[in-house]
């Protein structure tokens, strides 16, 4: 990919991302969580992405993240999908229940979150980088991004409920 089309890609993403709804805060208990896609909590998990990718094109990580969690709509999961491979890791979990960890097709498994972000954390697991956030009261969701030529590609999603 050119550096142009690198930059177009990188404004794609992070214009689709801006057009996501605000969402409230979320009570977990008699914790408030504030929406992971605000102006300020982005900004804190921009710097963590930032740290995480290093010299890998940092830029791309955080348009392509903040396209997955804050982006909504087809032409945000349009975007989602070039950014991944045709199959996927999927790993799902409940209390009380198996881990289940299966390759499944991209298309009809990834979507943006549109805003349904709260409590987002970044992980460095290099050469991977994770996300987690709560989507509701009983559900934490995680995806997993990991350096592919001068980009990113989104390989795992995680969901765990309650």
């Amino acid at each position: 990919m050119s550096m142009k089309a690198g930059a177009v890609c990188t404004l794609t993403l992070a214009l689709l991302a801006s057009h996501a709804a605000a969402a409230g805060n979320l009570t977990i208990g008699d914790v408030e969580h504030p929406p992971g896609c605000s102006k300020a909590a982005w900004a804190g998990i921009a710097q963590q992405l930032h740290q995480a990718a290093g010299e890998r094109a940092p830029d791309r990580l955080e348009a392509l993240a903040r396209t997955y969690v804050c982006g909504e709509g087809t032409r945000a999961e349009q975007a989602l999908l070039r950014a991944a491979p045709r199959f996927i890791t999927q790993v799902l979990s409940g209390t009380g229940e198996d881990t289940t960890t299966r390759l499944v097709e991209s298309r009809g498994t990834i979507a943006p979150h549109a805003g349904r972000a709260w409590d987002t954390t970044v992980r460095d697991d290099h050469p991977e980088v994770s996300l987690s956030f709560f989507v509701d009261e009983a559900c934490v969701h995680g995806a997993a991004f990991r350096p592919f030529g001068s980009g990113w590609m989104l390989v795992r999603v995680e969901d765990a409920c309650d």
